[in-house]
């Protein structure tokens, strides 16, 4: 009886494991905090009344992305599809891993304005495989940096994604 306890106690060990799991394994407070090696991830969109860094989403139309177990609360990360490009803040925590672990993929689940830059829709989900390219390039927002679309100044030493057209 006891070995048949210890049976069922493994497999359900073995499920949760596999249901806590993100694609790589690194699974924290059910979010997933790892970096894919070519920087790719699948664009989702989201909007909440409230955030784990504690920025409100508002009125769901500015540019801000979730994971800051990835990239840290306030850093900036930009995110491109070819030569488009923007920068997003890093404001909520998430996806859960189970999210991730459905799509196969590594996600960056951003604001409804992100998804409509990139697709012309404010509705992004992993099963529609959006891919974009997205780097951490500030841990702070800096005079330099902007949230929102912009591009790129390849002059520089360390490229900063500045505002179209903004002279510095």
């Amino acid at each position: 009886k006891s070995l048949k306890y210890l049976i069922i106690l493994l497999v359900f060990c073995f499920l949760f494991k596999m249901y806590l799991n993100c694609v790589s394994g690194s699974c924290n407070k059910n979010m997933c905090s790892d970096i894919p090696k070519d920087n790719v991830y699948y664009l989702t969109s989201f909007c909440d009344s409230t955030t784990a860094c504690g920025t409100s989403c508002g009125d769901c139309n500015w540019y801000y992305a979730a994971d800051y177990l990835r990239f840290g609360c306030n850093s900036i990360i930009n995110c491109c599809q070819g030569s488009k490009c923007i920068n997003l803040k890093i404001i909520d925590g998430g996806p859960a891993c189970y999210v991730e672990d459905d799509a196969k993929k590594q996600i960056i689940d951003a604001s409804y304005s992100a998804c409509k830059f990139f697709t012309g829709s404010t509705s992004c989900g992993w099963s529609d495989r959006i891919e974009v390219t997205c780097k951490k390039i500030s841990s702070l927002i800096n005079d330099n940096l902007i949230i929102g679309p912009c591009s790129w100044n390849s002059t520089k030493e360390i490229p900063h994604c500045l505002q179209i057209n903004k002279v510095i």
